[in-house]
């Protein structure tokens, strides 16, 4: 879910959800972003992390590749380190566009338990 708060403001009315889902014996990672209302084309998708308690992130891997629309869909095997960013909320998505290149909309990643 993208939630909290933008650490570089924009005057966006751009929504978006991401989920994600681990698959844990493969460490498979499977995900479906969507979004609206973007004031520019995207030019970029990104999983950032370890997230500070101020400022930004470096980018950790890319959840689309170039002129991508909503919704973008997507897997790759990720690695241990990457896992831990997941399980301990320090990952979030930045959705980056022309006229906000350091992101229009950005949402902390947030774990969430299976349903059992």
């Amino acid at each position: 879910m993208w939630d909290g708060p933008q650490r570089a403001p924009t005057s966006s009315d751009a929504t978006g959800m991401a989920t994600f889902t681990l698959e844990r014996d493969t460490l498979r990672l499977t995900w479906e972003v969507t979004f609206e209302g973007l004031t520019s084309t995207p030019s970029g998708l990104h999983v950032h992390g370890p997230t500070p308690a101020e400022g930004s992130a470096p980018a950790v891997f890319a959840l689309a590749g170039e002129n991508f629309t909503s919704p973008v869909t997507g897997e790759r095997v990720i690695s241990i380190g990457e896992v831990s960013l997941f399980v301990q909320n320090l990952a979030y998505v930045n959705l980056h566009t022309s006229r906000y290149p350091e992101g229009e909309i950005r949402g902390s990643i947030k774990k969430q338990r299976p349903q059992c």
